[in-house]
């Protein structure tokens, strides 16, 4: 994306929004002494099971010989399971469930604050740095404005207090010195932290026992060490997964949600509680309940980290054949009361974009800047009659297409793991995904998923694959990428790759004219 003009004009620009920016932020950002202490205590141990069985972003689990991925937008649905018809309508007025769409109307409203009553004092201190706006600007005065994410999981940097805060400050080091300009930072995998939460414990990768501060905090350090290097920092929840693994979470200070709510699981068709196993089990989006133990926690995260953004993952149902909880069961027969038209597929897929809607509503009246951002399915709904595919609309119930339509979201990332075909069009080709998520972004932005490659040791693709991907991007206006992920990246050497070809030119982050 570029806007053109005198270079000397948008320098003159830059310095006096810097200077602006500046003078609103001082003595606003919220300083939680507690999150500034270097009191940190040793690790005891790692769960590696836990590393070894689960793969995040949630599209990304085990390659298969086609290209696809396991858990993934190319996964085949389960024979019997109950696929809602693909030409139901999408829009949230058709659930009849709630008076959902007169509230999101009202959300969307209250979302375009009056900036002179409202500054800005959480969200703007990434930009780059004075030394570096000229690299962001060509010779003939075009300002390049691309964002470029990419994906930190939860296992990318050490977790003990004498070498984490160094692997964090290498990792934010590494992405800025390849001229990416955005981070999704995990700080949410199985309703635990990787952070300082009231609301849920420890993740148990830190000293090996839920629950235990580990003395020292991960966000704290990502968040410094992504302003000290130009970079925005989002963070990355998972949002309705609730535990992995074949064992329970252990007691804990505060109790995990698996424990304290075992109410809130998903039940299939037949009654039966989704079972612990090797990857994750998930809360119901069907129980406000639910959606406001979330909000709790991301706003929390809002209030005292000087965070860009929140981006939203597995921010879905796990399956066509969930959920059938008592809640959900119960608030479904009394929409169907009110609307005999009303399908189960509708009302489901309206629980997850009101959650959102209220997410949204939740995090911009305490920071209007923020942006709020999701991982979404890599197809939205199976317009080409391709074969043995999953879609987000109708195997998961994420609208994620309407979510942009009704600006309850500032940008999606689908997760388009595939490559480019030839000729272009066929079974899972990533130009015709992503142009149609372009085509369906009501100017809203696309951020659109790119896998490192080779995804396996058996894939033939390699980094001109992810070029030739960033360049099509471009070609088609959409307005950045965020790339699958850090670990991949360094495993295959490739930030001097990036920053010698597709991010040759450094860019900013394109401003979001609604925020």
């Amino acid at each position: 994306m570029q806007i053109r003009g005198s270079r000397l004009f948008f320098l003159l620009l830059a310095v006096l929004f810097l200077l602006y920016r500046c003078g609103d932020e001082a003595g606003e950002i919220i300083n939680d002494a507690g999150l500034t202490d270097n009191s940190y205590a040793d690790i005891e141990s790692k769960d590696s099971a836990d590393i070894e069985e689960i793969r995040d972003v949630e599209s990304d689990s085990l390659i298969d010989s086609d290209g696809g991925s396991g858990d993934s937008n190319d996964s085949d649905i389960s024979s019997g399971s109950d696929v809602s018809d693909p030409d139901l309508a999408s829009d949230i007025s058709d659930t009849g469930s709630e008076d959902v769409a007169g509230d999101i109307a009202e959300i969307i409203d209250d979302a375009l604050p009056d900036i002179s009553d409202t500054p800005d004092t959480e969200s703007q201190d990434t930009f780059l740095d004075a030394g570096d706006i000229s690299d962001a600007v060509t010779d003939t005065g075009v300002a390049n404005y691309e964002a470029r994410s990419v994906w930190v999981t939860r296992w990318d940097y050490e977790k003990s207090k004498s070498a984490g805060p160094q692997s964090i400050a290498n990792i934010m080091k590494n992405i800025a010195d390849a001229n990416f300009n955005m981070v999704y930072f995990q700080v949410r995998g199985r309703a635990d932290a990787y952070y300082k939460s009231s609301y849920e414990p420890w993740a148990s990768d830190f000293t090996g026992t839920l629950g235990v501060d580990p003395g020292w905090d991960p966000l704290a350090i990502a968040v410094e060490e992504a302003h000290k290097n130009g970079l925005e920092i989002h963070i990355w929840v998972n949002t309705f997964t609730m535990w992995s693994g074949t064992t329970p979470p252990q007691e804990s200070s505060p109790r995990h949600i698996y424990l304290s709510h075992p109410e809130w699981l998903v039940v299939d068709s037949n009654g039966n509680k989704m079972a612990l196993n090797s990857s994750y089990v998930f809360a119901t989006p069907g129980n406000p309940l639910v959606w406001d133990h979330i909000i709790n926690v991301v706003t929390e995260i809002a209030l005292k980290y000087n965070i860009d953004g929140i981006h939203f993952d597995y921010i879905r149902y796990p399956g066509p054949n969930y959920s059938y909880d008592t809640v959900s069961n119960t608030r479904f027969s009394e929409a169907k009361a009110k609307d005999s038209q009303l399908t189960r597929e509708n009302w489901q897929r309206a629980q997850v974009t009101e959650f959102l809607s209220h997410a949204y509503e939740n995090i911009i009246s305490v920071k209007p800047m923020l942006k709020v951002t999701a991982a979404v399915w890599g197809i939205y709904r199976n317009k080409w009659n391709w074969t043995n595919v999953s879609q987000g609309y109708s195997d998961y119930y994420q609208d994620s297409q309407n979510w942009m339509k009704l600006g309850i979201v500032d940008a999606i990332s689908p997760m388009i793991y595939w490559p480019m075909t030839d000729p272009p069009g066929q079974r899972t080709d990533y130009a015709t995904l992503a142009s149609d998520f372009l085509a369906n972004s009501y100017s809203r932005f696309l951020f659109a998923g790119v896998h490192v490659y080779p995804r396996s040791d058996t894939d033939t693709y390699n980094f001109s694959e992810m070029s030739r991907q960033i360049e099509y991007l471009r070609q088609i206006g959409a307005e950045g990428l965020s790339v699958y992920n850090y670990a991949l990246l360094k495993q295959n050497s490739y930030f001097d790759d990036l920053r010698n070809g597709p991010f040759k030119d450094k860019a900013f982050v394109p401003p979001m004219p609604w925020k």
